[in-house]
């Protein structure tokens, strides 16, 4: 009997009503905000093009055992009212940054299908690694990472390439090195 009430009082939402409870968190969190829910997409769109999209974080929430689910959301919550980068000074940014690569055809799809006519520079500078990839600098805190746009490095008065340094140091200091050489200019880690 326990087991059936506790299956009853703990079973999952749907897609939807998901959807719904992120949204009221949200809304209830930053009032001063609009946020609206794609149900067709699975994504929540609010101020300044900003998109939160739900399906790993549904996925997560499915995931979590069942006292924990509420969390999940709490955390997306915290993420999206954290402060956005240009509310953060490059001191306190610094020991966050870290190296992020992004596929570019697909960030620019993002950008396209959410109507942002701006250049990619705007919300990433980036490097090109490959035709399709490039890599960028993010600020990556416990609660979200933010790509690092041109308008944090004309704030901070800094340079793309000073900002990546930065980001590959922090990343050499994150872990130690777990790399082992497959053959000569081959290396494989155990991540």
């Amino acid at each position: 009997m326990f087991s059936f009430l506790s299956k009853f009082l703990h079973r999952l939402v749907d897609e939807e009503k998901f959807g719904n409870i992120v949204l009221k968190e949200l809304q209830r969190a930053r009032p001063s905000e609009t946020f609206t829910l794609d149900r067709e997409k699975f994504l929540i769109q609010y101020g300044g093009g900003g998109r939160i999209f739900l399906h790993n974080v549904y996925i997560d929430y499915c995931r979590a055992e069942p006292k924990l689910r509420k969390a999940q959301i709490d955390i997306l919550v915290q993420g999206v009212i954290a402060p956005s980068v240009q509310e953060i000074s490059f001191a306190d940014a610094k020991d966050h940054l870290l190296p992020v690569l992004r596929n570019l055809s697909g960030i620019d799809l993002l950008r396209i299908e959410g109507g942002d006519d701006k250049p990619l520079s705007d919300a990433m500078e980036f490097r090109s690694l490959t035709d399709e990839l490039g890599i960028g600098v993010a600020i990556d805190t416990e609660l979200t990472i933010v790509q690092v746009g041109s308008d944090a490095l004309t704030r901070w008065g800094k340079t793309f390439d000073e900002l990546l340094q930065v980001a590959i140091d922090n990343l050499r200091h994150k872990a130690a090195p777990s790399f082992y050489q497959l053959g000569p200019g081959l290396f494989a880690s155990n991540y």
